[in-house]
């Protein structure tokens, strides 16, 4: 059994098989608190602060926070915060891999259980940066009295940080935070700035904290790029552990390419020192190009296409990319119509499109698709729902590739089972999860409508279609997308999901 991956091991490790921390990491002062424990964040923020570190331009370490239970916290502490990346991809032709043990992380906490530990760090006069990923239904207001234990969401947490810093330090001008969310939502700051406004304005707490706060904290839209699948395959896995010489189940696969776009100001470049280590991390003061290019084309496309891919019977990007049907798909969702609709430059659309499907061939990468339906409802309207209206805009008629994946999502958030608040699907005999918040609204409407009856399911498919408030307008609206949408409804019902994209692709071949 190989021992765990744990600072007193790091000696006895080979650095030739993994990157080592650096040996002054252990000195270096708390400056970021991060919330989230997820795979993004391991795979791209701690990467790329580690990187700033091992360059010299950045000194600082991060403080993880779970704001929800506290096993990933407890596990992650256990090996005193570190973790293993295996990145692997092509770079000008090649093929490359490597490990690295990033030595940013310096403490991993939970927030319910030591929430006196976290207030300290809000007092702590070298804490300069607060990191999110809640997912996109995480920066939500919930209203809650804000006293002395810790608050529910995260929105109120940072509040609650924020005024016990404000009263620590007396209102100090130079001790307000720069806020960097990560989460695929555009205007990702301004969103959590409103939230946080919002419980304040809740509170019995003076006018100058609010002052205070629009002074001196600033919250910055962020954009993150890489594909972080998360942790290898068992096999993989245990077989990269024989490699290395030691165990570590916080460890985590990603590509080569790395992006996180902040929005600010220049001035702050020295604060933010690890946008100058040329890792990916970029501070800029117009982060719109990036955004729409990677929300639209990566995340848009990844949205559009999981759902047809696991209902014709594969398992991961890779899979998809390599399939004589679904790989077309997504390379024509891609190019022939997100590319052409997005208001950027076409000549950089087009470029990153073609990008992105190379980014979804690689090799290395098992990016299973159930783990991109997480929170599907609300990823399809954020990150989809403008690209329909972007299209018909551009071409003045709906996107027949487009409206076959959101044909292909509604079969697929298709609840049939529910057992103790959880909600399943299936499809060919296969029974999946529901990861999606919203999947009780389908399992209510699927009781209302029997979609296997041909009047139903046609006022099926209408609601659907017209409810706003799901997808913040009536898709009915868009031209004649509804009505491809519910052609393609029909057809996955009749002829099966592959036959149906791929009938829809010959169309697209005379166009």
């Amino acid at each position: 059994m190989n021992p765990l991956l744990t600072q007193s091991l790091l000696a006895q490790l080979d650095p030739n098989q993994v990157q080592l921390p650096l040996p002054e990491d252990a000195d270096r002062p708390a400056r970021i608190l991060q919330f989230g424990t997820g795979v993004l964040l391991r795979g791209l923020v701690d990467y790329l602060v580690d990187a700033g570190n091992r360059s010299g331009d950045f000194d600082g370490r991060i403080v993880v926070v779970q704001s929800t239970g506290n096993s990933k916290a407890q596990q992650w502490q256990a090996q005193d915060g570190l973790f293993t990346i295996q990145m692997e991809g092509f770079r000008a032709g090649n093929s490359e891999k490597g490990a690295i043990i990033p030595g940013s992380v310096c403490r991993v906490l939970a927030a319910r259980d030591e929430w006196d530990d976290l207030l300290a760090y809000a007092r702590d006069p070298r804490m300069d940066i607060v990191v999110s990923n809640t997912t996109e239904i995480g920066l939500h207001f919930k209203a809650e009295t804000i006293g002395d234990t810790c608050p529910d969401t995260y929105p109120a947490k940072l509040t609650a940080l924020l005024y016990e810093r404000f009263k620590h330090f007396e209102g100090a001008p130079d001790k307000g935070w720069l806020v960097l969310p990560t989460e695929l939502i555009a205007g990702n700051g301004s969103l959590l700035k409103s939230v946080v406004f919002q419980h304040i304005k809740g509170q019995n707490w003076p006018e100058e904290f609010a002052t205070w706060v629009t002074a001196n904290v600033h919250f910055c839209d962020t954009l993150v790029d890489r594909i972080v699948p998360g942790k290898p395959g068992d096999e993989e896995h245990a077989e990269l552990e024989r490699q290395l010489g030691y165990t570590d189940p916080m460890m985590v696969k990603s590509e080569l390419y790395a992006l996180w776009a902040i929005e600010g100001k220049p001035e702050w470049a020295d604060r933010l020192g690890f946008v100058k280590a040329g890792k990916g991390a970029v501070l800029t003061e117009d982060i719109t190009p990036y955004r729409e290019r990677k929300l639209r084309i990566l995340n848009g496309s990844h949205t559009l296409s999981v759902a047809a891919g696991h209902l014709a019977g594969l398992e991961t990007v890779r899979e998809m990319m390599a399939d004589d049907v679904m790989g077309p798909f997504v390379e024509r969702v891609i190019l022939d119509e997100i590319a052409v609709g997005l208001p950027v430059d076409p000549a950089s659309a087009q470029a990153f499109g073609k990008e992105v499907i190379d980014r979804f061939r690689n090799p290395f990468l098992h990016h299973k698709l159930l783990d991109i339906t997480l929170q599907y409802t609300s990823k399809m309207k954020a990150r989809n729902v403008p690209n329909f209206q972007y299209f018909l805009d551009h071409a003045g008629t709906g996107a027949p590739l487009m409206a076959m994946g959101f044909a292909a999502f509604l079969h697929f958030a298709r609840p049939v089972k529910e057992d103790l608040g959880k909600f399943y699907g299936e499809w060919n005999g296969q029974s999946y999860l529901l990861r999606d918040d919203q999947a009780s609204y389908w399992w209510n409407l699927h009781q209302n409508f029997d979609v296997q009856d041909v009047d139903q399911r046609r006022d099926f498919l209408t609601t659907v279609l017209t409810d706003e408030e799901r997808w913040g307008m009536n898709l009915l609206s868009l031209g004649n997308f509804g009505e491809m949408v519910t052609a393609a409804y029909e057809d996955i019902l009749t002829i099966g999901v592959r036959e149906s994209v791929s009938k829809r692709l010959k169309v697209s071949d005379l166009r």
